[in-house]
């Protein structure tokens, strides 16, 4: 009897358009050197090493603590200033600032400043983020209807439960639209 390894084999050979796989078996191993284009035979070789999926990590360990970072600072002053008058008045400017300073800048500054390292690059891409993420947060807080706050005022509801049941759900597509923003 046949094992299944064996029957693989005879349909490759059989079925097979891959002449790769075709004549060894039906195995789909990595092809040898000289096959595929140099530069992505240096990404099989990067992934064969695991070195590839480690700098992926680190990259994408940078991208998230630059989105939590980036997502607190800017609701915190986004919710400040569309609740506050004279703190709007205040950073408003500096808003504006943020938002037209160029990503580059705020990287090559941060460079400058820290040197080059871990929270260099999380602090330019925080800083780069920062700005839209407050301004859709800012105008979320704007956008709150007092009716709901009166009526929770009026039943005496505890300031965690109006954050959490009228507050909250009212900011929903303003934290998802400024977690897009801060995504990209």
């Amino acid at each position: 009897e046949r094992s299944k390894e064996e029957d693989l084999g005879i349909l490759a050979r059989i079925y097979s358009d891959d002449p790769g796989s075709k004549l060894d078996e039906g195995k789909l191993d990595w092809a040898p050197k000289g096959v595929y284009d140099e530069n992505f035979e240096k990404v099989i070789e990067e992934a064969k090493s695991n070195e590839l999926f480690f700098h992926t990590l680190v990259t994408l360990k940078r991208v998230f603590l630059s989105f939590i970072i980036a997502m607190f600072i800017g609701t915190f002053f986004g919710l400040y200033m569309g609740r506050n008058k004279k703190a709007n008045v205040f950073l408003d400017d500096w808003l504006v600032l943020g938002l037209n300073v160029p990503a580059l800048v705020i990287i090559i500054l941060c460079y400058v400043w820290f040197g080059l390292n871990e929270i260099a690059a999380i602090l330019a891409v925080s800083l780069n983020k920062i700005p839209m993420v407050a301004v859709i947060m800012r105008e979320g807080s704007r956008a709150l209807d007092k009716q709901y706050s009166d009526v929770a005022s009026f039943y005496n509801i505890s300031n965690k439960k109006l954050f959490t049941k009228v507050v909250l759900p009212q900011l929903y597509p303003y934290i998802m639209s400024a977690a897009r923003s801060g995504l990209s």
